[in-house]
């Protein structure tokens, strides 16, 4: 959908802030004792030195090496992290991610239905959150962190991790 036109929109994002619903996208919560073990069998990356709070982006594989998807990975806490999935692949994911499950102590969870996903773009996007956030300074001051803040009186989870390569935006 556009408003008043793709360049007007493009120069609105890049000059002050805009909004972007990408409920679209799926995430999948992984929990269980060995939640850390599956998710670093599957993840091209080594999550075992990943803070609580922190954010990685990489891919998921089959057992060949070909890639399955890339996704961004959020360690919530010991033993419970967060995909985000590209909206078309949900089913083919879960299929792998589910099918690549055994042996491990864990459980994968669909939460796709149950949440909502803005991404807040451009240099006026801090200022955008504070506001709604009652004044409150944006508790991630960096990439590729996780932080949980008040926005108008509901919980959020607040991710800064540049997806679109710019340094000035949060999902």
């Amino acid at each position: 959908i556009q408003y008043s036109g793709i360049i007007d929109e493009h120069n609105a994002v890049r000059q002050h802030v805009g909004m972007f619903d990408v409920s679209h996208m799926g995430e999948v919560r992984i929990t269980g004792p060995e939640a850390e073990k599956y998710v670093n069998y599957i993840f091209t990356n080594d999550v075992r030195p990943m803070a609580p709070g922190k954010v990685i982006y990489g891919m998921f594989c089959y057992e060949d090496g070909g890639v399955v998807d890339d996704t961004c990975i959020c360690k919530l806490e010991e033993n419970h992290y967060i995909f985000t999935i590209n909206a078309a692949n949900i089913d083919k994911d879960l299929e792998h991610l589910n099918r690549a499950l055994s042996g491990f102590d864990c459980t994968i969870t669909n939460i796709s239905a149950e949440w909502a996903s803005i991404a807040v773009q451009g240099p006026k996007s801090k200022e955008m959150l504070t506001a709604l956030n009652g004044g409150a300074q944006m508790t991630e001051p960096m990439k590729n962190a996780l932080g949980i803040v008040s926005l108008e009186g509901h919980e959020a989870r607040v991710a800064k991790t540049g997806y679109t390569g710019e340094p000035l935006g949060y999902e």
